[in-house]
C-alpha cells in the first residue's frame, strides 16, 4: 500500500511540473533520497557546499552536522525530524532547504553561513509558477533552549537568493517577490501553522521564479544544541474566495455568503469584485432569461487543482420591457361598416433581446356591456424606419384578460400593420386583421376623432383620421360628397344605392350605380328609410378641395360651406311628397357635404333624371324609382341550427356569430 502511494505521489509529482509547480515537492516528506537527508525537493547539509571551509574541514563539518531524520509523521505518515546540536564547541542548528546550504565558516552567526538558491543545480533550485498566499505545515517543537523553529518561505526571481537575507548582497530587496514566516513554538502535540505571503510588488519574468523555502530548530544561528522540530504536510495556500462585492457604489459583501440579491438591472460597469487571493482569477457570467450573475473565483493554481474553486450567484432584478403607450382613438370597421370611435391604447414595446414589438391589447368589436371580446394582437421583430412601421404577420390572437375572448378560436391571421410614430407622444395606424373564418374583414384606425355636425362647414384636417359624421337623412334620394372615399355599406344597410353623373343628353341627366364614393366628388344617395343616426368613418384625408363633375351643359359640384344660395342652382327638393331636381329659389339653401347642379344656357325649372345608366328606368321625377323589394334572411346558428327563415330583420338575435344567407354576421347588440 505504501508503495502505491508512493508511486501516485510521484506522478502526481510530475504532473505538476508538467503544469508549473504550484506545491513543494515532496512535501509530506513520502519519498527519501537517502537516510541523511529527503532529497526530492529538500536538501540539508548532506549535499551543502563547503568550498569557503576547504576540503578537510569541510569534510569533517558535513559529517559532523546534524542531519535530517525520517521519523513517523502526522497521522501516521512519514515526518522528518530535525535537531540541533554541538560540534566542536559550537552550536548547529537543524536545517532543511529547497535550495543548497553553504557552510562558509566555523562559527554559526558568520554571513558565509545560509541557505540559497542554486540557479545552476536543479536539485538545489526550486522553480515555482505559484502565486500563494499563504503556507501551512503540522508541527511538533521540543525547545532545548530555543524560543522557537522556524519556517521560511521567500519567493523571488532569477537570483541567487540568500537565506538568512543579511547574507545577500545589496540590492537583493529588488529581486525578493513575497516573503512569508512560519514561527513554531514548543509543542509536544501535532498542531497547524499557518503565515500569509506578504507581497513586496515585484514581478519577476514568466519562467523565472523561484521559491526558497528553509526550516531550521532556531531562527538565531547558533542556538540551543538540543531543539527538536518534527514536520510534515507542508502545503501552499492558494485562497479562492470573494473579498469584496460592490455594485453601484453600494457594498453588499458578507463574509462566507454566496448568495446575493440586488434590486437593480445588470450593468457590468457598475460591478466591483475582489478576490482575497492574491494571483486568483475571477470569472463573471450573466445569464439573461434569471438575470443571474455568476461568480467564479479560482485560485491560483486552479490549472492543477480544480477543485479549488468558489462559486457566487447574485439575483439582480429581470429586465422589463420598456413600454412605450401611446393614446388615440380606435375605430374598429367590420366589412367596410364602421363602430363608434372609443379611446384606446397601443404599446410599443422594447423588448429585452433587443427587438421592438407592437401590441393592441384586449382588442373588443363593438364597447361596452355589447362588445364582442376578441384579445390581445402583438407584432414582434418590427423595423422603424423614419418612425414608420410595415409589416404583415401571421398570428395567433391571446385571450388577453377575457377568457371568453374569440381570438385564440379564430387559428392563425395574417394581420397586416401601417403605423407611423408622430413627435414622441403620438402614433397613428391601421391594423387590417381577416377573420377568415368568420368571413369578416376587420380594419382598426387608431387615430384622432373628428366630428362634423349638420350645419357647420366642413373643416377635417388632412392625414389618417377617425370621422363622426353626424349628418340626418331622409327616406329618400340625397346628395352627398365628402373628403374622402368610401364604400356605400359604410352608410349602413339602409343606404340602398349611390348614383354618379356619367352623361347628360336631350333626355336629361343620365347617372349609374357605384359601390364606391372618391373622395371630393358628388353623387346621389338613397336611404329606402331614415337614418338619424352618425355614420362613423376611419378613413385617410388627402383633400378637402370639391371635386366638379361637367357632362354636356350641366355640372354637378360638391360643397363644404355651411350655407350655400342655392339660387341659379338646382338640387333635390320635396313637392307634393314626390323628390325632384329643380332649380333652386331666392331663397333656397344648401347645407355642407351636400352636392348642387347648374347648367349653362336655357334654365329649364325641372330636370329629368335617369338613373342605372344610360337607357335606365327614364323617370322623370326621382320620387318616381323603384328601389326593389325587402330583402329576406334565413339565419343559422354556428351549429348549424336554423333560427330564421324568410325574415324580414334581424332585430331580436341574442349576441353572436350567426350564419345569415350564408355569410358569418356578428350580432353585438
Amino acid at each position: 500500500m505504501k508503495k502505491i502511494f508512493t508511486f501516485a505521489a510521484l506522478l502526481c509529482a510530475t504532473w505538476m511540473n508538467a503544469q508549473g509547480v504550484y506545491q513543494i515537492p515532496n512535501s509530506d516528506f513520502e519519498t527519501w533520497a537517502s537516510d541523511k537527508e529527503p532529497g526530492n525537493g529538500w536538501n540539508s547539509f548532506n549535499s551543502a557546499r563547503t568550498d569557503d571551509l576547504g576540503g578537510f574541514i569541510g569534510s569533517i563539518a558535513k559529517g559532523q552536522s546534524p542531519n535530517p531524520q525520517k521519523v513517523e509523521g502526522y497521522n501516521g505518515t512519514v515526518g522528518v525530524k530535525l535537531y540541533s546540536k554541538s560540534i566542536v564547541g559550537a552550536k548547529a542548528n537543524g536545517n532543511l532547504t529547497t535550495g543548497k546550504i553553504n557552510m562558509g565558516s566555523t562559527t554559526p552567526s558568520n554571513a558565509k553561513n545560509y541557505n540559497y538558491t542554486d540557479l545552476s543545480s536543479g536539485a538545489h533550485s526550486l522553480q515555482f509558477a505559484g502565486t500563494p498566499d499563504a503556507v501551512s505545515c503540522m508541527a511538533k517543537f521540543k525547545s532545548g533552549g530555543s524560543p522557537n523553529g522556524r519556517g521560511q518561505f521567500i519567493l523571488h526571481d532569477k537570483y541567487d537568493y540568500k537565506d538568512p537575507e543579511t547574507s545577500n548582497e545589496a540590492g537583493y530587496e529588488n529581486h525578493k517577490i513575497a516573503l512569508a514566516a512560519i514561527v513554531i513554538p514548543e509543542t509536544s502535540d501535532w498542531k497547524y501553522f499557518e503565515a500569509k505571503f506578504d507581497y513586496t510588488g515585484n514581478v519577476a519574468p514568466a519562467g523565472e521564479q523561484y521559491m526558497l523555502a528553509s526550516f531550521t530548530t532556531n531562527p538565531t544561528p547558533g542556538g540551543s544544541a538540543n531543539d527538536e522540530l518534527i514536520l510534515d504536510d507542508i502545503r501552499l495556500i492558494y485562497y479562492s474566495e470573494l473579498a469584496s462585492l460592490n455594485y453601484d457604489g453600494q457594498d453588499y459583501f458578507q463574509q462566507g455568503n454566496t448568495n446575493y440579491t440586488i434590486d437593480a438591472l445588470y450593468d457590468e460597469s457598475k460591478l466591483t469584485c475582489t478576490s482575497n487571493g492574491k494571483g486568483a482569477t475571477i470569472e463573471k457570467s450573466y445569464d439573461e432569461a434569471s438575470a443571474v450573475l455568476t461568480i467564479t473565483v479560482k485560485g491560483n493554481d486552479f490549472s492543477v487543482n480544480s477543485s479549488n474553486v468558489h462559486t457566487y450567484k447574485v439575483q439582480f432584478a429581470k429586465p422589463q420591457p420598456v413600454v412605450t403607450e401611446y393614446e388615440n382613438d380606435l375605430v374598429v370597421t367590420i366589412n367596410d361598416q364602421s363602430m363608434p370611435s372609443q379611446p384606446a391604447k397601443i404599446q410599443l414595446i422594447k423588448e429585452i433581446d433587443g427587438t421592438t414589438s407592437l401590441a393592441l391589447n384586449n382588442f373588443t368589436l363593438g364597447s361596452g356591456a355589447e362588445a364582442i371580446p376578441v384579445g390581445n394582437i402583438k407584432l414582434t421583430n418590427l423595423e422603424i424606419v423614419e418612425g414608420k412601421i410595415q409589416t404583415t404577420q401571421t398570428i395567433t390572437i391571446t385571450a388577453g384578460d377575457n377568457p371568453e375572448a374569440i381570438g385564440p378560436f379564430l387559428g392563425e391571421i395574417p394581420v397586416t400593420l401601417n403605423a407611423t410614430i408622430i413627435g414622441e407622444d403620438k402614433m397613428e395606424a391601421v391594423i387590417d386583421i381577416p377573420f377568415t373564418l368568420m368571413n369578416m374583414i376587420i380594419k382598426v384606425t387608431f387615430a384622432e376623432t373628428q366630428t362634423y355636425t349638420d350645419g357647420q362647414a366642413l373643416s377635417l384636417n388632412a392625414g389618417l383620421t377617425n370621422i363622426a359624421y353626424n349628418r340626418t337623412f331622409s327616406e329618400g334620394w340625397s346628395t352627398i360628397c365628402l373628403p374622402f372615399t368610401t364604400p356605400v355599406v359604410a352608410f349602413g344597410e339602409n343606404a340602398t344605392s349611390v348614383q354618379e353623373l356619367i352623361s347628360a343628353d336631350e333626355n336629361g341627366l343620365n347617372f349609374d350605380e357605384v359601390e364606391v364614393l372618391e373622395a371630393n366628388k358628388p353623387y346621389l344617395i338613397y336611404f329606402k328609410a331614415a337614418k338619424e343616426t352618425p355614420t362613423y368613418f376611419g378613413t385617410e384625408i388627402t383633400s378637402t378641395t370639391p371635386v366638379s363633375v361637367t357632362k354636356g351643359d350641366y355640372t354637378f359640384v360638391g360643397s363644404y360651406d355651411a350655407v350655400m344660395s342655392m339660387s341659379g342652382k338646382y338640387g333635390i327638393a320635396t313637392i307634393d311628397d314626390v323628390q325632384k331636381i329643380i332649380l333652386g329659389g331666392a331663397n333656397s339653401t344648401l347645407k355642407a357635404t351636400r352636392a348642387y347642379f347648374t347648367k349653362q344656357g336655357e334654365q329649364p325649372a325641372q330636370v329629368r333624371i335617369n338613373l342605372y345608366g344610360e337607357g335606365g328606368n327614364g323617370t322623370t321625377g326621382i320620387g318616381q324609382v323603384d328601389n326593389g323589394a325587402a330583402q329576406t334572411y334565413d339565419v343559422y346558428t354556428l351549429q348549424g341550427v336554423q333560427v330564421l327563415k324568410g325574415a324580414t330583420s334581424l332585430n331580436g338575435l341574442q349576441k353572436g356569430i350567426y350564419i345569415v344567407n350564408g355569410k358569418k354576421v356578428v350580432i353585438n347588440k
